[in-house]
């Protein structure tokens, strides 16, 4: 996976605090809400993308779908 050290890093800045279980659960919970989708027609705000316990729970989770959208967007553009 190509999201594997940035995962791992993160996942290393989580572990050396005290609250990385709370952090974790958190980050997850954040992911799951989109709580701003509803109220400002964006997915989540600038403070949830810099939550450390959410960008774990993005770099698992969405990154990859992100660099397969990237990536067969360049294939398109380059078979035109």
């Amino acid at each position: 996976r190509r999201t594997s050290p940035l995962l791992e890093y993160c996942g290393k800045q989580i572990d050396q605090r005290n609250d990385g279980r709370k952090l974790r659960s958190e980050g997850s919970s954040i992911y799951a809400r989109k709580p701003n989708k509803r109220t400002n027609n964006v997915t989540w705000s600038q403070e949830e993308y810099a939550h450390l316990g959410f960008q774990y729970a993005y770099l698992g989770l969405k990154s990859v779908q992100r660099f397969t959208e990237t990536w067969s967007l360049i294939e398109r553009m380059h078979n035109r």
